[in-house]
């Protein structure tokens, strides 16, 4: 029989085998929690990290969106066209160590300026760091360069017509070929991608026409500027009868022939029955010449990117104010004054039915319309209108334009697939600075994500 004292011998050692468990088992329990949570901390952390870097992509993206000219003077005409955009910036509890932005493509290759650009492809290198956490992302895109409106006037389509008597006050860039119709002035020069025609008995005043096809001048037809031909054979100039580049001026009762320069890496033809100052001919020494790509603007860009937005047709008149992006549905009818800086999207067709004025010519006002209607933009007969104009292209069959009624004036800019001056001529199209140097890149730059990777990862 066992006694008292060994019974609860033995209950003590069972209670101290239980206690010890229960304490192992409490370590190990506290010991796993603590892993947990270390390895929850450093989770969140990656996590952080990568949000991090992100942040540092996105805001490379926002830069060379809003600021083209950044992207052309600090990357492109850098040495090793690299830019480290950000260093060592503290961000949301961690610190973007560094974003690199580099260019590794433009078009067309070898841009003479910013101007000429269609598009830049770039890498996006960001690092994002958050206590002993890193994330490494890789992001490539294309920038799509904004709308240039200093280009003046700019046209697609070779159908274009510049009325009778009109006056051009800016350069012409033709994305195809060009014949002019009617007698008209223009204060700039002439640069195209296709053919420049000149009809019969038709003068045309301008600085200098370029192109990178044929110059053309039918029987009696006159350019009252020089003429840089690039395209060589079988591209050419031709000069039919009596046709001349230069101009005639009564000196002391005599008509005398000035001639203007023509450098050109085609043939000549002269069949104008002149003969031309030797001097004034220069072959082969055109030099190169580039076209930039029309730009292509689609309406989906602003359907759900805008600060206000109207539902079917809507008018502006008298005094209004415009501020961001304006998105109509349909059709625009618009006159009288405004202040402010904005664009107008309108999906249908675009009506300026009277004066279009900056609100007490303020120079700080700029107001432009871009049109995505079948027909496009139409500015009544006599109006005035201050604005920068675009139309895309449209089908062969319904190409959109910008139709400028007789005696109409239009300053600041036009960007269409086919321009169309009232044939009844003294209309004028003026170039206006101000107005395009207010307008900010963002609206008209479109970026492309083209891949994105994140690269290694350190704990």
């Amino acid at each position: 029989m066992r006694s008292v004292s060994d019974e609860s011998g033995q209950a003590l050692v069972l209670v101290m085998m239980i206690i010890l468990v229960v304490l192992l088992m409490g370590s190990t329990i506290l010991t796993l929690v603590g892993e947990s949570r270390k390895a929850s901390f450093e989770e969140r952390m990656i996590i952080q990290a990568y949000y991090i870097a992100d942040a540092g992509v996105e805001r490379a993206l926002a830069k060379v969106k809003s600021d083209s000219g950044w992207l052309w003077d600090a990357v492109h005409l850098d040495a090793d066209k690299e830019v480290e955009y950000i260093t060592d910036l503290d961000y949301s509890g961690g610190r973007i160590s560094r974003v690199i932005i580099k260019e590794e493509n433009i078009y067309p290759a070898a841009p003479l300026s910013k101007e000429d650009v269609a598009y830049t492809d770039i890498l996006i290198i960001s690092e994002g760091t958050c206590e002993s956490s890193k994330k490494t992302l890789k992001v490539r895109a294309r920038v799509n360069a904004p709308l240039h409106f200093c280009k003046g006037v700019w046209i697609n389509s070779p159908e274009s017509d510049f009325g009778k008597n009109s006056i051009i006050v800016s350069s012409i860039t033709s994305s195809s070929g060009l014949a002019f119709r009617h007698d008209c002035i223009i204060y700039g020069d002439i640069t195209a991608s296709g053919d420049v025609t000149v009809m019969q008995n038709i003068a045309i005043a301008a600085s200098e026409v370029k192109t990178t096809g044929s110059v053309i001048l039918e029987n009696d037809a006159r350019i009252n500027g020089n003429v840089r031909q690039a395209g060589t054979s079988p591209f050419y100039v031709d000069l039919s009868n009596g046709a001349l580049i230069g101009w005639v001026e009564d000196v002391a009762g005599q008509n005398e022939i000035f001639y203007k320069d023509v450098y050109y890496n085609g043939i000549l033809y002269n069949n104008s029955g002149r003969t031309i100052d030797e001097s004034k001919l220069h072959h082969d020494k055109a030099g190169v010449i580039k076209i930039p790509v029309f730009p292509v603007l689609t309406m989906s860009m602003y359907e759900n990117n805008y600060d206000v937005k109207y539902t079917g047709n809507k008018t502006f008149s008298g005094y209004f104010t415009v501020d961001g992006i304006l998105f109509v549905t349909g059709d625009v009818t618009i006159s009288g004054n405004y202040s402010g800086v904005g664009t107008i999207i309108a999906g249908g067709d675009v009506n300026i039915s009277g004066d279009l004025k900056r609100y007490n010519d303020d120079l700080a006002s700029s107001l432009s319309i871009l049109c995505f209607g079948n027909t496009g933009i139409t500015i009544s007969k006599g109006s005035e209108a201050w604005a920068l104009l675009y139309a895309p292209p449209g089908t062969p069959a319904g190409m959109r334009g910008v139709n400028i009624g007789n005696g109409a004036r239009v300053h600041g800019s036009v960007i269409c697939d086919k321009i169309y001056i009232n044939s009844a001529g003294n209309t004028l199209v003026q170039y206006e600075g101000s107005l395009s140097n207010n307008q900010p890149d963002w609206v008209t730059s479109v970026v492309d994500i083209t891949s994105w990777q994140e690269l290694y990862s350190v704990f």
